[in-house]
């Protein structure tokens, strides 16, 4: 759940640069990554300090904002700032969710748990921008709707995490 959207914005970012009179289609991704680099320098230690589902419940609601940003962005501003908040959900997502498969893998089956984090990411890529580049058909005006939908799909990760925390509450005080 925390991937499709990548894949969606993968897919739509472009378009929707170039409807917004930005020049350089990539500069979003410069954004983008600019703010995961820096992001990351911190989000180890907190995912250490405050734990994995929190760090990765965090990132979920950011990601829910950036999508929702993305879904109203009339302006080359408003985009970068959209941009710059994805970054800062990126950077949180990928130490969370790697330690977190780490934490909860057997250390004898640690690498094929990895391999499979890693699958599992790339089919929601794929499935984020299959699905989102069919329903856009070329249609400027099915943006906004698909990064609402993308922020959508963001918003059941984070209930999923949500239910998760606590079901392992509720379990830990049996």
């Amino acid at each position: 759940m925390s991937y499709i959207p990548y894949g969606v914005t993968l897919t739509l970012v472009p378009d929707l640069s170039q409807s917004l009179g930005i020049q350089n289609k990539g500069s979003f991704f410069i954004y983008l990554t600019l703010a995961s680099l820096f992001t990351r320098f911190v989000a180890g230690k907190l995912a250490d300090k405050r734990g994995r589902v929190w760090l990765f419940q965090i990132a979920m609601a950011v990601l829910v904002v950036a999508m929702l940003l993305m879904s109203v962005a009339s302006s080359p501003w408003l985009l970068a700032i959209a941009a710059m908040v994805y970054g800062l959900a990126s950077g949180l997502i990928s130490p969370a969710s790697s330690s977190w498969t780490a934490e909860l893998s057997h250390p004898k089956h640690r690498g094929r748990a990895m391999a499979t984090m890693f699958i599992a990411l790339e089919v929601g890529i794929g499935s984020g921008a299959v699905l989102s580049g069919w329903a856009y058909a070329d249609q400027i005006e099915r943006i906004r709707w698909l990064f609402a939908g993308a922020a959508l799909t963001s918003l059941v990760g984070l209930i999923y995490l949500l239910a998760y925390e606590r079901a392992a509450y509720i379990a830990s005080r049996t």
